[in-house]
């Protein structure tokens, strides 16, 4: 595919530059008696200009230029794009950085802005810094031109090794570059989607239920002289071989026995079973199966030490202090809430899995693998945030993740195509993120987190998952959108499948085999946070 890129109408001429023939002559006789007698200065003594960036919030609007781009369209989502810069074009930037470069060079013998014209050609038109900064102006202000256009939607920055391209002499500049961008694809039929939303009868066994948990979570935790109980917890010396070959280790790991523990790739089913029993001192042995591929590595528990939670007694004075309740009664009604907090985000997840099906009817687009690996991180990241937000612990979220990292692989491109249609029904619906958006989305993580909406903030912003939030913020809003125009039946189901999520499952925030990437993020990683990971 071939596209002509041409320059806007009224910046078809070059600029007024400070560097006409008038203003040359009239410095070349203001500064006649001051003619350099050295010799001619080298460009890192006379070039003081700041080098050209992308974007410098000083610049003006780079103007439109005339390109010839080739577009070849690799995959779905990958494109190849090859731009040629006429030689004119080419002129006209280099006398567009002289005239710039003109008001401020610093050469010996004359007053900076009043350099001869024919003096900054000699100097400077064929120095590698200033031609670098012409290419550098180029190649980018094209670049932004190209994908700024209506044909493509980019969703990577673009590929390409600019230190290659070297300015040519009085011929056109031509350069590739590779770029992912979004699928072209027709939007489904979504009006006529038909939608079932589970419903849940939270009675006295289920706040009963809940209570316990929330007093779990103010549990001391004793040690244990005999052996342990389903329920309590080890804490071990853990590792992991295929074989005589160490994959993975950790010298201190606290595991509550529950029937399945969970590494970030891999699973023991019988977990409960092979612990239970064990006391302090002793060893047990448990087979791992890899979710990645079909083979099982052994795990070594070298128990330190059993310890048992003791539930604080449910009175009065303990109400208060701890929940802020003035009686059990009101207690029971946080509990309600909190299984209604849950009850809702499974239905919602259901109604979303349903809607995602429906909308995904069709859509099977080639997706790169490169999109796909960075993307499996991303969704990991926005999955814990909805768990979060939606009064989930960190033990019961660092479960389902371990479980969702397992089966990543299946549904990041599932999740991928969802975005993108997601994403194009945004457009049309005409919905943008506010600050008032970001601000409701923070404030519910920092309740559900007990911290800070500012400390959360600073947090996303300097792990770079902004972008992660706003997305998230854009779809839930296009749901919440086409549940408003779906037609939804409801279906009453046990309140049972909300209490036992997860309920059955410890998590290890380990990876069975440890690589290069796992090493370089624990060195990144504070000794004291990864310890109250553990211990949470």
């Amino acid at each position: 595919m071939k596209r002509m890129v041409t320059p806007n109408s009224d910046s078809d001429e070059l600029r007024s530059a400070p560097g006409s023939e008038e203003e040359t002559t009239s410095a070349a006789a203001e500064n006649a008696s001051s003619e350099p007698t050295d010799a001619v200065a080298t460009a890192d003594e006379a070039l003081e200009t700041p080098d050209l960036e992308a974007g410098d919030a000083e610049e003006e609007t780079p103007r439109q230029r005339q390109l010839d781009v080739q577009i070849e369209k690799v995959s779905d989502c990958e494109r190849h794009i090859t731009v040629t810069i006429p030689a004119d074009e080419v002129e006209r930037t280099i006398k567009e950085q002289l005239d710039e470069l003109q008001e401020s060079a610093a050469v010996p013998g004359f007053r900076p802005g009043h350099v001869p014209r024919k003096v900054l050609e000699t100097r400077y038109r064929k120095d590698k810094g200033f031609q670098e900064q012409v290419r550098n102006r180029l190649v980018l202000e094209s670049i932004d031109q190209v994908l700024s256009g209506d044909e493509l939607t980019p969703i990577s920055e673009p590929d390409f090794d600019l230190d290659a391209i070297v300015l040519p002499d009085d011929a056109p500049l031509r350069f590739e570059f590779d770029i992912e961008v979004r699928p072209e694809f027709e939007l489904p039929d979504w009006k006529n989607i038909t939608l079932k939303r589970k419903t849940y009868n939270i009675g006295d066994d289920a706040v009963d239920r809940m209570i316990e948990r929330l007093l779990d979570s103010r549990a001391t935790l004793e040690p244990v002289d005999g052996p342990a109980e389903l329920g309590d917890y080890i804490e071990a010396e853990l590792t992991i071989r295929d074989g005589d070959t160490v994959l993975n280790s950790s010298e201190n790991e606290r595991i509550r026995l529950r029937q399945v523990l969970t590494f970030h790739d891999g699973r023991i089913e019988d977990f409960g079973k092979a612990l239970e029993g064990v006391k302090a001192g002793e060893k047990r042995t448990c087979e791992v199966k890899l979710t990645s591929e079909d083979r099982t590595v052994t795990a070594e528990f070298k128990v330190k030490a059993v310890k048992r939670l003791k539930l604080p007694e449910l009175t009065p004075e303990f109400v208060e202090s701890e929940f802020g309740m003035k009686d059990e009664e009101e207690l029971r009604k946080l509990a309600a809430d909190h299984i209604r907090s849950r009850a809702e985000y499974a239905a919602r997840t259901e109604l979303r899995e349903q809607l995602t099906e429906a909308l995904l009817q069709g859509a099977d687009w080639e997706l790169p693998p490169s999109l796909l690996r960075r993307q499996a991180e991303r969704e990991v990241y926005r999955r814990a945030l909805e768990l979060q937000s939606s009064g989930y612990s960190a033990e019961e979220v660092r479960s389902y993740i371990n479980a969702m990292r397992q089966r990543i692989s299946e549904e990041v491109a599932s999740s991928l195509r969802e975005h993108f249609i997601l994403e194009r029904l945004a457009e049309e619906f005409g919905i943008e993120v506010t600050e008032q958006d970001y601000q409701v989305a923070i404030l519910q993580l920092a309740m559900q987190q007990n911290q800070p909406p500012r400390r959360i903030r600073a947090q996303l912003e300097r792990e770079g998952q902004m972008d992660i939030l706003h997305n998230q913020i854009v779809e839930e809003k296009v749901i919440q959108k086409l549940l408003e125009e779906v037609t939804i039946e409801e279906v009453e189901a046990p309140v049972e499948e909300v209490l036992r999520t997860l309920s059955d499952e410890s998590a290890v925030d380990l990876p069975v085999e440890k690589t290069k990437n796992d090493d370089e993020a624990s060195d990144d990683q504070p000794q004291e946070e990864s310890e109250e990971s553990t211990e949470e």
